[in-house]
This record gives structure tokens, sequence and C-alpha cells, in this order.
């Protein structure tokens, strides 16, 4: 399998719309060169379920962010009011504990790289370290600013913390808690949606679907 890359200007424009311009300034902040881009570009998308290879995370991620984007245009077409900008953000957001989480673990039979959790991973999980990387970040933003009124707001962070929190759907899947709000669930079923597409795309049918 010939693994898809995506490059900085794609993640810099799906960033870029983003209408919410106090929405997109702490994104792009989140994925300057400076934080999280480099090991973000680099990193896996999971050990061995969907997206794993180098750069999988980043292609998993831009994808369903754009996929959000369009079911979310396509549901206030029809006058169902869903925060296009929530959706954009909360995907790009959703797997940021997966970032450095996952280490070769050599080749298997095909020469393809194997992966294994790194100590962090293993005790932690990548939804709270995600949540526990973001809360940090926002707070760091926000004291950097010299401008309050661009500041992440205190429901906008509830918000994006929570899409983080819920983003695999069910406590079963370790989902401390269940989306709320309807650009959580969006954010949800997108994500899955690309995981399981991508099984298929590498040539696996899936015993159970909803393994996550």
């Amino acid at each position: 399998m010939n693994c898809p890359i995506v490059y900085e200007v794609d993640l810099y424009q799906t960033i870029n719309g983003i209408n919410n311009s106090k929405l997109r300034n702490f994104i792009t902040y989140v994925f300057s060169p400076y934080r999280l881009l480099d090991k973000f570009m680099e990193s896996a998308g999971s050990r061995n379920k969907h997206h794993a290879w180098p750069g999988g995370l980043a292609y998993h991620t831009i994808h369903a962010a754009r996929l959000g984007k369009s079911i979310a245009d396509s549901y206030n077409a029809r006058g169902i009011k869903i925060d296009t900008d929530i959706v954009i953000a909360g995907i790009l957001l959703h797997d940021i504990g997966k970032i450095g989480t996952y280490i070769p673990d050599g080749v298997d039979d095909n020469g393809k790289v194997k992966y294994k959790h790194n100590e962090s991973a293993l005790l932690h999980h990548h939804i709270p370290l995600g949540y526990s990387m973001i809360d940090k970040m926002i707070d760091e933003y926000n004291q950097d600013n010299c401008y309050y009124d661009i500041n992440v707001s205190s429901e906008l962070r509830d918000k994006l913390l929570h899409i983080i929190l819920s983003h695999h759907g069910r406590k079963a899947w370790s989902s401390p808690v269940l989306p709320q709000f309807i650009e959580a669930y969006v954010v949800h079923i997108v994500e899955f949606m690309d995981g399981v597409i991508d099984k298929f795309n590498g040539g696996e049918i899936p015993d159970n679907l909803y393994d996550h």
C-alpha cells in the first residue's frame, strides 16, 4: 500500500476555512511551527487500526475536517443549524493527544512499519492526553495575548474540550462522555467513518466495524 500524504499547505488551507477569527487564530497557534506542527505532520494515526503510517495522523485529521465542513455546510443549506467552524476546529483537535504516542516497533512481513504505544500513551490514553494538551494551550494562548477580545472564551474552551473527550462516541470506546451537542456528534461520526473507510481502502474487511 502506498501511504498517501498531506502537506502543511493542506493543513493551513483547512484552518483558513474557519471563518470565526478568534477560533481560527487559536487553531493556527496550536499548529504553529514552534508548537505542534512538525510532530503532528509526522505522527501515525494509530498503532494498527487506521492510518497507521508516518503522517497518517495529519492525513486522517485534515481529510476528516474537510468532510466535516461539507456535511455541516450541507445541513446549514437545509436550514439545520450546525456551527461549521466548531466542527472543523473540533476535528483538527480531536486526536491531538496521539502526537508522538505511537513509536516504531520493527516491520511486518510486508515491510510495513509496526507501531507500539509509548509509556505515556499506555498509562493515559490519547483522549485525556489531548484534553490536557489543549486545556493547557488555551491558558498559554490567553496569557500570551495582549488583547483580551481575541482570547478563547470559557464557552469555546468547554466546547473544544468536550469534543476531544466525546469523539469516540461511546463510553465503551474510551470516551468518558457522550456527544452533548450536534457539532460534537458530527465530529464523532466523521472521524469514525474516516477510520473505517481507511481499513476498507487498505484491503481489510473488518470482522467488527465497531471495533474502535
